[in-house]
């Protein structure tokens, strides 16, 4: 009732401001509209494939699996994804499965702490989620999104498709191997993310949507942000990193797995 309160008070301070000759009920009506979601995305990323990005350090628990970037909640209609609800992020509220989250929800970054992303993800994306009971303190919002990261094991799922692909230094992979058989496991089209350097694609994300009632669905066009490639290359899926810098190939817009990426990528293993 106090979130919804403080809203309110927002949303009228705003109108005051900008409401342009409309009716409050119109434009509140609006503000809701774009505030509001109907789906999350899981967002899984590779490691080896992350530091093609530049500097970085991979926990050894996490050289070899996929690990969570974040669960975001957006919308299909709307542009803008909901982020920084009210809520405050505190520590303690998750040490009960810091052990976990250690291990499947690590930061990359040089420099950075595990803490300090989880806070990131957390009040830009977690609070947002709070409309669910799975997700609506800041305790459920992680052990429901590893719960669910636990349940699709995206690695395997890759292995078992009809034409395996596994992390490797030197295979390509068509893209059509990568989601049809993420299709397969699945049962619904994820997006697949890839970064680009020196013309070569990284398998990097692949972002598993769900509904409000946390059914796998096709995530679509809709899907706003990420990373994408030319469908006109096989992506590399790496098994080691890289120390330099790339270019990620930002210029592609967010689509449906079937062009989302290249049509070879790598997958390179961590060490």
């Amino acid at each position: 009732m106090a979130r919804f309160s403080i809203l309110l008070l927002l949303v009228a301070i705003a109108y005051v401001h900008t409401s342009e000759g409309r009716s409050f009920e119109e434009f509140l009506r609006q503000v809701w509209e774009e505030a509001d979601f109907d789906k999350l995305t899981l967002v899984y990323q590779w490691g080896p494939s992350f530091c093609e990005n530049g500097r970085c350090t991979i926990p050894n628990t996490a050289k070899k699996i996929w690990t969570i970037h974040g669960l975001w909640p957006f919308k299909s209609n709307v542009k803008s994804s909901p982020i920084d609800c009210p809520g405050t992020y505190d520590s303690s509220a998750i040490s009960s499965i810091q052990t976990t989250l250690n291990e499947k929800w690590p930061s990359y970054k040089t420099g950075g702490t595990n803490d300090e992303l989880w806070k990131h993800e957390y009040i830009k994306h977690g609070t947002c989620a709070s409309d669910l009971t799975t997700f609506n303190s800041q305790l459920k919002y992680f052990q429901g999104t590893t719960d669910l990261y636990d349940k699709y094991d995206i690695k395997k799922i890759l292995a078992d498709g009809d034409n395996a692909v596994a992390p490797s230094n030197n295979l390509k992979y068509p893209l059509a191997y990568i989601t049809s058989a993420l299709k397969k496991g699945l049962g619904v089209d994820p997006n697949v993310f890839c970064v680009e350097k020196k013309t070569v694609q990284y398998l990097f994300e692949v972002r598993l949507c769900f509904d409000k009632t946390l059914k796998p669905i096709t995530c679509g066009s809709a899907l706003v942000g990420g990373v994408n490639a030319t469908p006109s290359k096989r992506l590399f899926t790496p098994l080691s990193t890289a120390t330099s810098p790339l270019n990620p190939c930002r210029e592609h817009p967010t689509i449906s797995p079937s062009n989302s990426c290249s049509t070879s990528l790598r997958w390179v293993r961590g060490r």
